[in-house]
Protein backbone atom coordinates (compact mmCIF):
# COMPACT_ATOMS: atom_id res chain seq x y z
CA UNK A 1 0.00 0.00 0.00
CA UNK A 2 2.83 2.00 0.02
CA UNK A 3 2.43 2.94 3.98
CA UNK A 4 5.79 2.53 5.16
CA UNK A 5 7.96 5.13 2.82
CA UNK A 6 10.33 6.16 5.56
CA UNK A 7 10.11 3.24 8.65
CA UNK A 8 6.90 4.92 9.71
CA UNK A 9 3.60 4.31 8.41
CA UNK A 10 3.38 6.96 5.86
CA UNK A 11 2.52 7.54 2.11
CA UNK A 12 5.29 9.26 0.07
CA UNK A 13 2.81 12.73 0.15
CA UNK A 14 3.03 12.29 4.13
CA UNK A 15 6.54 11.65 3.89
CA UNK A 16 7.12 15.40 2.45
CA UNK A 17 5.15 16.72 5.46
CA UNK A 18 6.37 14.97 8.17
CA UNK A 19 2.95 13.28 9.16
CA UNK A 20 2.58 9.21 9.70
CA UNK A 21 -0.18 7.12 11.19
CA UNK A 22 -0.67 7.00 14.45
CA UNK A 23 -3.44 3.87 16.26
CA UNK A 24 -5.94 6.45 18.81
CA UNK A 25 -7.97 3.42 19.61
CA UNK A 26 -7.46 -0.17 19.53
CA UNK A 27 -10.25 -3.22 20.41
CA UNK A 28 -9.44 -6.34 20.21
CA UNK A 29 -11.52 -9.35 20.67
CA UNK A 30 -9.95 -12.79 20.82
CA UNK A 31 -12.02 -16.09 20.69
CA UNK A 32 -9.72 -18.34 20.78
CA UNK A 33 -5.64 -18.85 20.47
CA UNK A 34 -4.15 -20.53 17.04
CA UNK A 35 -2.35 -23.34 17.94
CA UNK A 36 0.79 -24.90 16.87
CA UNK A 37 0.84 -25.61 13.57
CA UNK A 38 -2.47 -23.88 12.10
CA UNK A 39 -2.56 -21.98 8.99
CA UNK A 40 -4.30 -18.27 9.84
CA UNK A 41 -6.13 -15.96 6.88
CA UNK A 42 -6.19 -12.25 8.37
CA UNK A 43 -8.94 -9.90 5.91
CA UNK A 44 -8.62 -6.65 6.68
CA UNK A 45 -11.30 -3.73 5.39
CA UNK A 46 -9.79 0.07 5.47
CA UNK A 47 -12.14 3.06 6.07
CA UNK A 48 -11.87 6.78 5.88
CA UNK A 49 -13.14 7.65 9.16
CA UNK A 50 -13.96 11.58 10.38
CA UNK A 51 -11.78 14.52 8.94
CA UNK A 52 -8.69 12.48 10.60
CA UNK A 53 -8.65 9.53 10.12
CA UNK A 54 -8.90 5.65 9.14
CA UNK A 55 -10.47 2.71 10.83
CA UNK A 56 -8.96 -0.90 10.08
CA UNK A 57 -10.86 -3.88 11.21
CA UNK A 58 -9.53 -6.93 11.12
CA UNK A 59 -10.25 -10.92 11.19
CA UNK A 60 -8.35 -13.39 11.77
CA UNK A 61 -9.72 -17.28 11.27
CA UNK A 62 -8.25 -20.98 10.85
CA UNK A 63 -7.55 -21.89 7.14
CA UNK A 64 -9.00 -25.34 7.87
CA UNK A 65 -12.26 -24.97 10.22
CA UNK A 66 -13.05 -21.37 9.22
CA UNK A 67 -13.74 -20.45 12.99
CA UNK A 68 -12.85 -16.94 13.68
CA UNK A 69 -10.51 -16.48 16.17
CA UNK A 70 -9.79 -12.57 16.61
CA UNK A 71 -11.97 -9.55 15.76
CA UNK A 72 -9.63 -6.50 16.03
CA UNK A 73 -10.94 -2.72 15.23
CA UNK A 74 -8.25 -0.14 15.17
CA UNK A 75 -8.79 3.64 14.83
CA UNK A 76 -6.01 5.46 12.83
CA UNK A 77 -5.13 9.76 12.93
CA UNK A 78 -2.54 11.38 11.03
CA UNK A 79 0.01 12.68 13.23
CA UNK A 80 2.39 15.37 13.00
CA UNK A 81 6.09 13.72 14.30
CA UNK A 82 7.84 16.90 14.98
CA UNK A 83 4.89 18.40 17.01
CA UNK A 84 3.06 15.18 18.01
CA UNK A 85 -0.18 17.07 17.00
CA UNK A 86 -3.07 15.43 15.13
CA UNK A 87 -3.18 16.43 11.67
CA UNK A 88 -6.41 16.82 9.35
CA UNK A 89 -6.48 13.74 6.59
CA UNK A 90 -5.07 15.71 3.43
CA UNK A 91 -6.34 15.18 0.22
CA UNK A 92 -3.45 14.29 -1.09
CA UNK A 93 -3.40 11.13 1.24
CA UNK A 94 -6.22 10.30 0.57
CA UNK A 95 -5.68 10.17 -3.15
CA UNK A 96 -3.11 7.80 -2.92
CA UNK A 97 -4.55 5.14 -0.37
CA UNK A 98 -8.11 5.74 -1.86
CA UNK A 99 -7.78 2.43 -4.17
CA UNK A 100 -7.06 0.75 -0.61
CA UNK A 101 -10.40 2.08 0.95
CA UNK A 102 -13.59 0.72 1.29
CA UNK A 103 -17.08 1.33 1.51
CA UNK A 104 -17.99 2.11 4.87
CA UNK A 105 -19.44 -1.54 5.60
CA UNK A 106 -17.86 -3.19 8.15
CA UNK A 107 -18.53 -6.93 9.07
CA UNK A 108 -17.59 -5.68 12.79
CA UNK A 109 -19.60 -4.04 15.22
CA UNK A 110 -17.82 -1.71 16.89
CA UNK A 111 -17.56 -2.14 20.91
CA UNK A 112 -18.41 0.74 22.59
CA UNK A 113 -17.49 -0.43 26.58
CA UNK A 114 -14.45 1.14 28.26
CA UNK A 115 -11.38 -0.57 28.92
CA UNK A 116 -11.37 1.50 32.19
CA UNK A 117 -14.69 -0.30 33.57
CA UNK A 118 -13.28 -3.83 33.13
CA UNK A 119 -12.61 -4.89 36.94
CA UNK A 120 -9.09 -7.15 36.26
CA UNK A 121 -9.21 -7.82 40.37
CA UNK A 122 -12.67 -10.21 39.25
CA UNK A 123 -11.35 -11.29 35.60
CA UNK A 124 -10.76 -15.08 35.53
CA UNK A 125 -8.35 -14.82 32.19
CA UNK A 126 -5.20 -12.69 33.31
CA UNK A 127 -2.24 -14.85 31.97
CA UNK A 128 0.98 -13.53 32.57
CA UNK A 129 3.40 -16.36 31.70
CA UNK A 130 2.69 -16.20 28.70
CA UNK A 131 5.69 -15.90 25.90
CA UNK A 132 5.49 -14.94 22.70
Amino acid sequence: MGLCEDGFASTPEMTKRDLVWVTHKLHIHVNCYPSWGDIVQVTNWLYESGKTGLRSDSIVSNIKTGEILVLASRGLVMMNKKTRKVSKFIEEAKEEIRPHLMPNCSPIVEDVRNFSQVDFDKTEYIHTDLKV
